[in-house]
């Protein structure tokens, strides 16, 4: 059986948000490493790219695009906010702009 169009877009989808999932693993990691060496702006700024890339790969599930191919930071919250929030409700406030403020 040939798959379809859609279920080729589907698995694109997935494979897309896998990942940014896993870069977003893998920036906790870093996250953690830096803050037990002490290293605390390291480890803020890990753990806010920990938070974007799992945003990235929850708005690339729910359907929702990059504008021009990229993923900007403020795109990224705005949508995550916007739509995954308030208007889906996919995900619980608590999950907003507190996670992308460090």
């Amino acid at each position: 059986m040939i798959p379809s169009a859609a279920t080729s877009s589907n698995r694109a989808v997935l494979d897309a948000s896998a990942i940014f999932l896993a870069k977003a693993e893998e920036s906790l990691a870093g996250a953690e490493s830096e803050f037990v060496s002490g290293c605390y702006n390291n480890c803020a700024n890990r753990c806010y790219y920990a938070c974007f890339q799992a945003a990235i790969a929850a708005l690339q599930q729910a359907g929702i695009r990059a504008r021009g191919g990229q993923w900007g930071h403020d795109f990224v919250q705005a949508q995550f906010i916007g739509q995954l929030i308030n208007r889906r409700r996919l995900y619980p406030p608590s999950c907003g702009v507190s996670s992308f403020v460090i």
